[in-house]
């Protein structure tokens, strides 16, 4: 999804960048590979993730904190970017507010959500086939759970920041699973809200719920499951 988004939107981060809620690196890696930051700094709540994040790249300072505190003094970062986090914290606005103070007037931000209402999303198929099994949406359901993961949210958020030239608008991807095992193990394993969800169902329901989610995948001319995911985006400078 990054590379997609730095390619539409002909990005450039460079100086010094911070990540928010970086989990395990993977966008600052990204980041690293693509512009070759002075810096790059990433900062997460999880110490597991900072240690994953750490050991996978090298060249990522990771530091132990909270995105509606963030340790930084005021225009410190040349860019600041969270992928697919935003929505998790208790407060996106104040979250999305620090991103912004610490960000030099002028320098890049760059936040991105996901579209969980998207149709053809693996978690919205998933969510679609649960509520057919158990005859209702699951607390965990993160389909309209989140007002910031929709192109009107994020927009909204926006304007209530200290930000120019905003930008919002969704991007898409193609996710391609090697077949619908790999697409449903996510899911039996425990992973996210969605693993949570399943490991309390049944174990008739969850042969149901697999049916419901496998059945009738797409598979494009190499046999594997090929679905499309959108992430709405938010590009902007600093003021």
């Amino acid at each position: 999804m990054a590379q997609t988004i730095f390619d539409s939107a002909s990005v450039q981060l460079g100086g010094r960048c911070l990540d928010v809620g970086c989990g395990v690196g993977t966008l600052s890696g990204t980041v690293i590979e693509r512009f070759e930051p002075d810096v790059m700094v990433g900062i997460d709540r999880s110490a597991a993730f900072l240690t994953l994040a750490g050991r996978g790249e090298p060249k990522l300072a990771v530091v132990q904190a909270d995105a509606s505190r963030l340790p930084f003094a005021s225009d410190v970062f040349d860019a600041g970017v969270s992928g697919l986090v935003l929505n998790f914290a208790p407060d996106p606005r104040l979250a999305l507010t620090e991103i912004v103070r610490v960000v030099r007037p002028g320098g890049t931000v760059l936040v991105y959500v996901w579209d969980y209402d998207h149709p053809d999303f693996f978690l919205a198929r998933f969510w679609h086939g649960f509520e057919a099994v158990r005859g209702r949406r699951a607390h965990e359901d993160e389909r309209g759970r989140w007002p910031v993961c929709s192109e009107a949210g994020l927009r909204d958020l926006a304007r209530t920041s200290d930000l120019s030239s905003r930008v919002v608008r969704p991007v898409e991807i193609t996710s391609v699973f090697e077949d619908a095992d790999e697409l449903w193990d996510g899911f039996s394993l425990g992973v996210g809200p969605a693993g949570t969800a399943t490991q309390a169902l049944t174990a008739h329901e969850r042969d149901q719920l697999r049916t419901i989610v496998t059945d009738q995948l797409p598979l494009n001319e190499q046999g594997r499951v090929e679905l499309t995911a959108r992430a709405i985006t938010l590009i902007a400078k600093a003021t």
